[in-house]
């Protein structure tokens, strides 16, 4: 998760139409920073129920880490404002003060050739579209592969240190992993382990 471009301040810009506030969504990977001259960062949200993914957006002032509201694997009651655009994930949540819980995960929505489907529909509306985020049972194959439970593999891109952490913990069965696919190959970000995610990006 990458990207060469500085957006201006979130408050600055008009409140989006948004999701409905009782919603509940839960924190898929971990803040990855924006390439740029301050401090940024991404964080994906998964909507458990609308199973819509928000991107939220972190700055902070030159020469500091930014601070992200929720941390990686909980759970939180807010809906979000999305950004004008039919592909566009980019959102500022509801109820930013929601408190963070750690609950059981959600159960993996997806599969590769859903992946697959999606990524080419959101492409075709909009060409800007480059990384989907998914949540799916995986297990590590051979050649830096991720097979899914229709026995459907990818390539994936990770450091030898966190490739060896995965296989770790999945220990050779399917494990609930949250990754990006570019349209060329997966970037993990982050897998269950006990009920707890681990960052992997």
């Amino acid at each position: 998760m990458q990207g060469g471009m500085i957006w201006p301040s979130v408050w600055s810009t008009p409140k989006p139409p948004g999701s409905p506030a009782g919603s509940a969504a839960f924190v898929t990977s971990p803040p990855s920073p924006l390439v740029g001259k301050h401090p940024s960062s991404i964080t994906w949200h998964f909507g458990i129920k609308s199973g819509r993914w928000a991107k939220t957006l972190k700055f902070g002032a030159q020469g500091q880490k930014t601070l992200e509201t929720w941390s990686l694997g909980t759970t939180v009651k807010t809906g979000f404002h999305f950004y004008p655009g039919i592909t566009n994930p980019r959102a500022l949540p509801a109820n930013e003060g929601a408190i963070p819980k750690y609950e059981t995960p959600p159960t993996a929505p997806h599969t590769f050739a859903s992946l697959l489907a999606n990524y080419a529909t959101l492409r075709s509306q909009s060409p800007w579209h480059r990384h989907q985020p998914f949540l799916a049972l995986l297990t590590p194959g051979e050649n830096n592969t991720l097979i899914d439970q229709e026995g459907m593999s990818l390539p994936y891109r990770s450091s030898n240190a966190k490739t060896l952490i995965y296989q770790s913990l999945s220990g050779g069965h399917p494990i609930l992993t949250c990754a990006e696919w570019d349209g060329h190959s997966l970037t993990l970000l982050s897998a269950a382990s006990d009920e707890q995610f681990i960052n992997l990006s």
